[in-house]
């Protein structure tokens, strides 16, 4: 990952850019990890990423952001969640 990014003005940019991807992706998998084996409480980031994620396996048409509903909004995937009763 890192080579292509060698490209850049220098080796400082580079790092930086490497560092920032890498942390992103860590970011993704954790939050991904917990929205899948966690139980949070009925309130929150979490629970509401819970809830989007698990939509997105009921129809894999929709809700495709993890960690977040930005791009889902942009491109028209996102399904609104419903209240829980």
């Amino acid at each position: 990952m890192f080579c292509p990014l060698l490209r850049l003005p220098d080796l400082a940019t580079a790092s930086a850019v490497s560092c920032g991807l890498v942390t992103g992706y860590l970011w993704y998998v954790s939050v991904h990890h917990a929205v899948h084996h966690w139980h949070p409480a009925h309130s929150g980031y979490l629970y509401s990423v819970k809830r989007g994620h698990a939509m997105h396996h009921a129809d894999e048409a929709y809700n495709f952001g993890v960690t977040s509903r930005f791009w889902d909004r942009v491109f028209g995937s996102m399904r609104r969640l419903r209240q829980v009763p």
